[in-house]
C-alpha cells in the first residue's frame, strides 16, 4: 500500500503569503483540503503576515460614506442624550430629598444647648518622649439595628459603646501622660458611620431613618468622646473617608466621594465641633486618604476595594497596597481599613496593615458567613521611632448582658 503524501505546512503558508489561489495550489498539491488552507489563512491573517479579508475592506469602504457616518453619529448621539437625562433625573432626586434633610437637620439644631470648652494648657517642656495617638473609627453603623438572637444594636446601644470607648481612651491618655508627652490624637472617620436606607433590599426594616442618624450622631461623637478629647490633649487632626453604606443611588452611579452620606455626616459634626479650636479637619477630595506622622507614612481607606477570604482578608488587602503604592509612586508604612468587620494586623516586610472591628458585633446575617465577634475599638500609639509602636483594642460592649443562647432539650 502506498504512503500517503502530506505536503508540508510551510509549503502551504508561502503560497498563501503569495497571494496563490487555492484553486492553483491545490492543481500542484491534491493532497491539501480546502479546509486546512482555508484555516492556515485565519492564523496567517490574525498574526499580521496576510492583509485582511476583502470583505472587511469593503465594509472599511462603506464607513467611508459620509452619509453612514452621520447616521452612526446621528444614533450615538441620541443614546448618550437619554441617558444623561435618565442620570440628570435620579440626582435632582437625591440632591432634593438631601437638601431636605439638611433642613430638617438645622431646625434641629435650634433646639440644641451650646457647648463650651475651656482652652487646653500648653505643655510644659519636658524629656519625655514624644508620642501621637491614631482613633480609626470604622463602621459605627449608627442606625442598624439588630435584635436577633446572636447580637443586638441599636440607637441606645451606639451611645453606650461611644461611652465606654471615651471612658476607656481617657484613662490610658492619663496612663501615658506619666511617661510620655501626647501632642495630638489623629481621628480618622472610615466609612459607614451612617447606615444606608438602601442598600439591600429590606434594609429599612433593620434601620433607623436618616434624619434620626444625621442629628444624634454627630451629637453623641461630639459631647461624649471629641470635646473630653480636646479637653486632654493639645491637638486632633480629623480625616473622613466615604463608605459603601453611605452612597446614594445605585452602586456606582453618582460621585463616590462627594455624594455620600457619611461625608454629609462628617460635616454636620464638623460643625457642631467648630468651638474645639485645637481640632484641625482636612478635606480630602478623594476617597483614600495620606498623611504622615514623625516621618512615617500612612494610607487610610475604607477597605471595600478588596475582597476577604476565610473572614480576614490578608491576601486581598496586601495586593490592593501594593497596586496604590505603584499607582501613587509612593510607599506606605502602614495601611488602616475596617469594612470586614474582622480586627487584625499583620505585618509583610517592614509595612503594617491595620484591619478595624465594627460598632454593632454580631449579627445574623454575620454569623451565617461565619464572621464577627464582640465590638471593639482599636488605638495606635505612634512615635519617633515607630509608626505603630502599640496597638490598644478597647472592647465596647463589657458592661452589656452577655447574650446566652439556651439549647433545646428534647427528651
Amino acid at each position: 500500500m502506498t504512503p500517503e503524501i502530506r505536503t508540508p505546512k510551510e509549503t502551504i503558508e508561502s503560497a498563501i503569503i503569495e497571494g496563490e489561489s487555492y484553486q492553483d495550489f491545490h492543481v500542484r498539491y491534491p493532497d491539501v483540503k480546502y479546509r486546512r488552507w482555508k484555516d492556515l489563512t485565519y492564523f496567517l491573517r490574525k498574526d499580521g503576515k496576510i492583509p485582511p479579508a476583502r470583505s472587511q475592506m469593503k465594509f472599511e469602504q462603506l464607513l467611508d460614506d459620509n452619509r453612514l457616518k452621520e447616521v452612526i453619529e446621528d444614533e450615538r448621539d441620541r443614546s448618550e442624550l437619554k441617558h444623561a437625562k435618565v442620570t440628570i433625573n435620579r440626582l435632582k432626586e437625591a440632591l432634593v430629598t438631601m437638601h431636605d434633610t439638611l433642613d430638617a437637620i438645622r431646625e434641629g439644631f435650634k433646639d440644641l444647648p451650646s457647648l463650651s470648652l475651656p482652652l487646653p494648657k500648653k505643655p510644659e517642656p519636658s524629656n519625655k518622649p514624644r508620642a501621637s495617638l491614631i482613633l480609626p473609627l470604622y463602621d459605627l453603623h449608627i442606625g442598624h439595628v439588630t435584635n436577633g438572637p446572636l447580637g443586638r444594636y441599636g440607637p441606645d446601644t451606639f451611645v453606650s459603646r461611644c461611652t465606654a470607648l471615651s471612658e476607656d481612651l481617657l484613662r490610658e491618655i492619663d496612663s501615658l501622660k506619666r511617661t510620655r508627652t501626647i501632642e495630638k490624637v489623629v481621628v480618622i472617620f472610615g466609612g459607614d458611620l451612617i447606615e444606608g436606607r438602601t442598600i439591600y433590599q429590606g434594609q429599612s426594616k433593620e434601620s433607623t431613618p436618616l434624619q434620626y442618624q444625621l442629628v444624634v450622631g454627630p451629637e453623641v461623637l461630639a459631647r461624649v468622646l471629641l470635646y473630653p478629647l480636646a479637653r486632654e490633649v493639645p491637638a486632633i487632626d480629623v480625616l473622613c473617608l466615604p463608605g459603601n453604606h453611605g452612597r446614594v443611588g445605585e452602586k456606582n452611579e453618582f460621585d463616590k466621594t462627594f455624594d455620600n452620606l457619611d461625608m454629609i455626616f462628617c460635616h454636620i459634626l464638623r460643625l457642631r465641633c467648630e468651638k474645639i479650636k485645637t481640632m484641625t479637619w482636612h478635606d480630602l477630595d478623594s476617597w483614600f486618604g495620606c498623611f504622615s506622622l514623625y516621618g512615617f507614612s500612612y494610607l487610610a481607606v475604607h477597605g471595600d476595594g478588596f475582597k476577604s477570604w476565610g473572614g480576614t482578608p490578608l491576601h486581598g488587602a496586601s495586593k490592593y497596597k501594593d497596586k496604590l503604592q505603584d499607582v501613587m509612586d509612593q510607599r506606605f508604612d502602614v495601611m488602616l481599613a475596617g469594612h470586614h468587620h474582622t480586627p487584625a494586623d499583620w505585618s509583610r516586610g517592614a509595612s503594617r496593615t491595620c484591619m478595624m472591628n465594627n460598632w454593632a458585633g454580631t449579627s445574623d446575617y454575620a454569623s451565617s458567613l461565619g464572621l464577627g465577634g464582640p465590638p471593639s475599638q482599636k488605638v495606635l500609639l505612634a512615635d519617633e521611632t515607630n509608626p505603630i509602636l502599640a496597638i490598644y483594642e478597647f472592647m465596647l460592649a463589657r458592661s452589656e448582658p452577655q447574650v446566652k443562647i439556651d439549647p433545646i432539650e428534647i427528651v
